[in-house]
């Protein structure tokens, strides 16, 4: 095993250790108790999960159109659907990386380059980041400015990481440019220079695709929904805690907990999302129990997160599965059909 197959694994051992411990602040029958107090746990969980796969459909759909656009090939639905979740699955054990289980899968189901499907990846991660930073920064802008200390400086970072993945989808290839230029001056042997340079002109000139404006007001919409449905969840569920936020408080503290388990590089953001989430949520709602907020926040947790690995799981055992099926179908067609084809092209005796 080399070093980094060892730091990635190091980082997901060391999510579970930091989920365990959020766990273990709470006693279980304590926990068991405030889920049975909430009104009808049952209806509120299937609402929620409903929501959270709804939200994934959203997805599902934008990401066929992403493919569709990029590579010129047209795929079903229920594919894209247990795709994604076969994604998100298998890229929680993918630490610091972008998962490879969907650009794999539609490489084995419809022959498409991974290069091609790792750039419709790269633009959905941008979407998605752009999303929750501007949800983060119109959160922090409308939260009354004495319940948080020094936001001039959280304000600006984020508007300067908005600035640039704007700037990479309007402005591409200029932006490729600038890029090339930066690396060409830094003293790294050619050939991983030329690696390097050939991946970020995959990247960034994917967002070529965004030249149309139809495209553009798609994916924008298909984006916004996706992820307003992540907030729409986790109101359903803090409200039914008994927890009374404001809409900015909310898009803080999902928004914030996601980035900050972005930014830890652990798949999922495992632990570091609970305990963040659960600290913010303190802060900014001081009158809450923190025994409540950390319930809710697991409760959000496994709904939108460790079940939804748990079917990405199934889902990637039954593609995996039913494609190799496919395939050895496909090859026996074919050497059935070659066979035919020789016998039929022998000379009559």
């Amino acid at each position: 095993m080399n070093l980094a197959k060892i730091f990635k694994f190091s980082l997901l051992i060391l999510g579970i250790i930091i989920l365990s411990a959020f766990i273990f602040t709470l006693h279980p029958q304590e926990l068991l108790g405030i889920i049975k107090s909430l009104p009808s746990p049952i209806k509120i969980i299937v609402y929620t999960l409903s929501i959270t796969l709804i939200s994934i459909m959203f997805k599902a759909y934008r990401w066929r159109m992403l493919i569709q656009k990029i590579t010129q090939t047209k795929t079903s639905i229920w594919f894209s659907f247990q795709a994604v979740l076969a994604g998100i699955a298998a890229g929680s054990f993918l630490p610091g990386r972008i998962e490879l289980a969907r650009p794999l899968l539609y490489h084995q189901k419809h022959d498409i380059p991974i290069t091609k499907s790792l750039s419709a990846l790269i633009i959905e991660r941008a979407i998605d980041l752009l999303c929750f930073v501007l949800f983060l920064l119109v959160g922090l802008i409308l939260i009354p400015s004495q319940k948080i200390i020094s936001l001039k400086i959280v304000i600006v970072l984020l508007s300067i990481i908005i600035f640039c993945i704007l700037a990479a989808i309007i402005y591409p290839k200029h932006i490729f440019k600038i890029i090339t230029k930066i690396i060409n001056y830094i003293p790294l042997p050619l050939k991983f220079k030329e690696k390097v340079l050939h991946f970020i002109e995959q990247s960034i000139m994917s967002f070529t695709i965004f030249q149309s404006k139809k495209t553009i007001l798609n994916i924008a919409f298909l984006s916004f929904i996706t992820n307003a449905l992540e907030f729409v969840r986790f109101y359903i569920l803090i409200t039914a805690f008994g927890i009374s936020l404001t809409i900015p408080i909310i898009l803080t503290i999902l928004s914030a907990g996601i980035l900050l388990g972005v930014l830890s590089a652990i798949p999922g953001g495992i632990g570091i999302t609970e305990f963040s989430s659960a600290s913010i949520l303190t802060t900014l709602a001081p009158t809450t129990l923190p025994t409540i907020a950390k319930s809710a926040i697991l409760l959000d947790r496994a709904i939108s997160y460790y079940v939804i690995i748990i079917l990405g799981a199934l889902c990637l055992i039954h593609l995996g599965y039913f494609i190799k099926i496919e395939q050895a179908a496909k090859q026996e067609l074919e050497q059935t059909t070659e066979n035919t084809t020789s016998e039929n092209h022998k000379p009559f005796k």
